[in-house]
């Protein structure tokens, strides 16, 4: 697995790796088409030779002959362009507005580039199966340049209820996990062991999640409707689902319901650079099922449950990245 370089060439025909030419050398010798060779009794030298031609020209035939850029800006861009331009040049062609969107346009081997403008990218996004998978040589990369993607809405005055003195009750739509957050920093929370059967008694400025609910206990004339309130709404920053060979880098994930990010199963090759977790509802960064991920020069911390949640046969190589918490497997 290897970073793409930022200035690739769009058009360039990529070349198989020599390294990962060796790696896959051995392989051939389980091939029924090895055994065959063998059986007929010829020299060694002679097999040596049909692996390294077969293999050569069976390595670098997958490799497309051109990969397309395509760019997002949520200040400039717009989801009626076509993505291939950094910035609007006609009615068509420009930046899309969301990541979503760019993710509709590009196919295997493609490039996402989202552009740094200040402002959260409020939306979580989702790599599915073949079409957003790439190659040794030429991963499907998304390339964030500092970018946030956010998962909050904001907490309005109508979703609010008083309960008691000065206890206020907050029902998000999705249940299971929950985050308050105010001025982008999670809201200290209550946690007790087991479910309890009455709600207890909640320390001025903390919440709690008790049957299904937010409940949040402020000040004295304090009024939580009217303040920055935001909570969780999408559940994952960044899912992958039967993908490989995928790069994502300088990203932060913050603020989603569960996981900053989550490669739920079958999925590898897959490298995260330079990412930051935090204040996610579950876990800085998940990988289950028999997905495959190295964490390189991330910095996982101040989620709600986890750092790194390791599930089922999921495999992680976590390289020269910080972690609050050691990494942790259910």
């Amino acid at each position: 697995m290897r970073r793409i370089p930022v200035g690739r060439p769009s058009k360039a025909v990529p070349v198989v790796p020599v390294a990962e030419f060796v790696r896959i050398l051995p392989s051939y010798f389980l091939t029924p088409e090895f055994l065959r060779i063998l059986l007929r009794g010829r020299p060694w030298k002679t097999v040596v030779l049909h692996a390294i031609l077969l293999l050569g020209a069976s390595a670098a035939w997958p490799a497309p002959c051109h990969a397309t850029d395509f760019f997002v800006d949520n200040l400039r861009g717009s989801d009626a362009y076509d993505g291939r331009s950094a910035l609007p040049a006609s009615d068509t062609n420009g930046p899309t507005k969301t990541v979503t969107r760019a993710m509709q346009l590009a196919g295997m081997g493609d490039r996402i580039i989202i552009a740094n403008t200040g402002v959260p990218y409020y939306e979580g996004i989702s790599l599915v199966g073949g079409r957003h998978s790439g190659y040794p040589a030429l991963p499907f990369a998304i390339i964030g340049n500092g970018a946030v993607l956010d998962g909050s809405r904001p907490a309005g005055p109508k979703m609010w209820r008083r309960v008691g003195p000065d206890l206020w009750k907050l029902v998000p739509w999705r249940k299971g996990h929950f985050q308050l957050i105010e001025n982008d920093k999670p809201v200290p929370e209550l946690r007790l062991p087991g479910r309890p059967e009455s709600l207890p008694t909640i320390p001025v400025g903390r919440w709690l999640a008790w049957k299904g609910a937010i409940y949040y206990q402020a000040a004295k004339n304090d009024d939580p409707p009217l303040r920055n309130f935001r909570y969780a709404f999408h559940s994952v920053g960044v899912t992958l689902y039967e993908v490989h060979d995928v790069y994502v880098a300088d990203l932060t994930l913050k603020h989603f319901r569960l996981d900053g990010l989550n490669a739920h199963d079958r999925c590898r090759g897959v490298t995260i650079e330079n990412i930051q977790t935090t204040g996610n509802g579950r876990a800085g960064v998940a990988v289950g099922g028999t997905s495959a991920v190295v964490v390189r020069k991330c910095e996982i911390g101040g989620n709600r449950t986890d750092s790194v949640l390791i599930t089922e046969h999921g495999a992680v190589k976590i390289e020269e990245s910080k972690l609050d918490k050691p990494p942790a497997g259910k």
